[in-house]
């Protein structure tokens, strides 16, 4: 074997390896949720009734977001949407540095989540907006009506 030969085979192991770390990257996160996370994540979802929480919630187990884990999820998203909207600012921060967060919370509001209940956090989003969350309001707004 030559050193061009050898050089040529290190450079397509080198790219292949690129290949492979950017297209598991662009999936997302190839972490897999063990059942004591998902026992922990049950756990603390039950108790998460704050935006800081949640956003700990969402960092430490979103590749859990499954089943049971994301009905968890979309409990306590809806809930402090629909009865803790006063609190909507605190969030604020939270999305602005953390783009995954929002689209969670987004996500979150779905088909598992009482009529009524997205009814109120229709309301809240379209009467008691901060000027700072229109766009996240606009959202919010639109995910209840899916």
């Amino acid at each position: 074997m030559t050193i061009d030969s050898s050089r040529t085979i290190v450079r397509y192991f080198c790219l292949w390896l690129i290949a492979i770390f950017y297209s598991s990257t662009a999936q997302g996160s190839t972490r897999v949720c063990t059942g004591e996370e998902a026992q922990k994540a049950e756990a603390v979802l039950a108790v998460g009734r704050s935006w800081e929480n949640l956003h700990r919630q969402f960092v430490q187990y979103a590749h859990c977001d499954d089943g049971a884990i994301a009905e968890g999820f979309s409990e306590s998203i809806t809930l402090l949407l629909a009865d803790h909207w006063e609190t909507i600012r605190q969030v604020s921060p939270m999305v602005a540095s953390d783009p995954a967060f929002r689209k969670f919370i987004i996500r979150h509001i779905d088909e598992t989540v009482p009529g009524e209940r997205l009814q109120r956090i229709a309301r809240n989003a379209r009467k008691q907006c901060p000027r700072n969350l229109k766009s996240l309001c606009q959202d919010i707004q639109a995910a209840t009506m899916k």
